[in-house]
């Protein structure tokens, strides 16, 4: 599912900056300025349509698993305090 998504949206991105490059050169506006400025409104409605509504709980859980991984890893190479 996620690839196909993925694949779906960049073929939306790709398609869409055919159609803003006679936009751009018709009001004369830099290509990759408007590029910029189309990408960052097409993630913000991303986010704001929920299309990825998990990316926050996603990047804890991720960053949880890591942080316990890094202590386990330091409990075992450490040496042992019991004495």
């Amino acid at each position: 599912m996620a690839i196909s998504t993925s694949l779906m949206l960049l073929s939306v991105m790709l398609l869409l900056s055919l159609l803003l490059k006679p936009v751009a050169e018709k009001y004369n506006i830099p290509f990759a300025g408007l590029l910029v400025i189309t990408g960052f409104v097409g993630s913000e409605a991303v986010i704001y349509l929920g299309i990825y509504p998990n990316y926050l709980k996603m990047q804890i859980s991720e960053l949880s698993t890591k942080v316990r991984t890094r202590r386990n890893v330091k409990a075992m190479t450490s040496p042992c305090r019991a004495l």
